[in-house]
């Protein structure tokens, strides 16, 4: 699952397009020279809103020196890096508004757009533009976080159908589960996680600063348990050491979304033996 910075307001297109704010680059975030061409200008929006007008989120950077130019690209991916939600599209310098939206040809600016779907969760991606020289070399040049809002209402996920042995040896591995929905899509869901409860009410700590152990989708069966990937089912695989405290232990379920909203929660006992 995933685990789960910002540039002044320029206008650059025309006003059918619906281009929204942008903002000057840091060069904490920009190699300006490579290989005998520098940046210019960088142009891409702090935050972009889903419509059915236009779903596309546009950005520019401008160049000097184009003749050390082979390609420009860029990729989009979830904050965590785990998707990327667009990958290699071209940017170009040609003038063809219907296919780039760039509005001229030739000077410098090269352009391009990719489609931020409605099923794309809301919140923040990092955006990522790479040149390729003329050596062949390709580097990555920009790096810039925006946010993305899908225009929906957030909905609270939902976790059902729990399997948790009802007792267990120490020493045994077992393997549990949960099955976890979120209205806004599948890739709103940020964290399915279990509390674990000693016999005494105390509460284990997980050790990874959530004060939860998070559960996974990622289909590794022999890993983590879990048979399919993305099917909505998050397990985990554990065992309790030979001196764990015998008793009832109690598992809290729970999930949270992008938004920071939470679920339902079930709670189950497992007597360990």
């Amino acid at each position: 699952m995933k685990l789960i910075k910002r540039f002044s307001i320029i206008a650059l297109f025309l006003a059918a397009l619906q281009f929204y704010a942008c903002e000057e680059i840091p060069s904490e975030v920009i190699d300006k020279d490579f290989n005998s061409f520098s940046i210019v200008d960088f142009q891409s929006p702090n935050r972009f809103t889903y419509s059915t007008a236009d779903s596309n989120i546009t950005t520019s950077i401008k160049i000097d020196n184009t003749s050390y130019i082979k390609e420009v690209y860029m990729n989009i991916l979830s904050i965590d890096g785990d998707k990327k939600v667009a990958e290699k599209v071209i940017l170009s310098d040609n003038g063809d508004m219907g296919k780039n939206r760039d509005l001229k040809a030739n000077d410098g600016i090269y352009t391009g757009y990719a489609p931020m779907k409605k099923s794309f969760s809301s919140g923040d991606y990092n955006l990522q533009i790479y040149i390729t020289n003329t050596s062949g070399v390709t580097k990555k040049i920009i790096s810039k976080q925006f946010y993305f809002d899908n225009s929906q209402n957030n909905a609270v996920p939902i976790i059902s159908d729990v399997v948790l042995p009802t007792s267990v040896t120490r020493g045994i591995t077992f393997i549990f589960s949960v099955k976890a929905s979120d209205p806004n899509g599948y890739d709103d869901l940020q964290y399915v996680y279990f509390k674990l409860y000693r016999p005494d009410n105390s509460m284990v700590d997980p050790g990874n600063g959530l004060g939860f152990f998070v559960m996974n989708d990622l289909g590794n069966k022999d890993v983590f348990g879990d048979e399919m990937a993305g099917d909505g089912i998050f397990t985990f695989k554990n065992s309790f050491n030979t001196t764990t405290t015998l008793g009832s232990w109690r598992f809290e379920f729970q999930a949270k979304d992008g938004n920071g909203a939470v679920s339902n929660i079930i709670s189950q006992n497992m007597e360990v033996n």
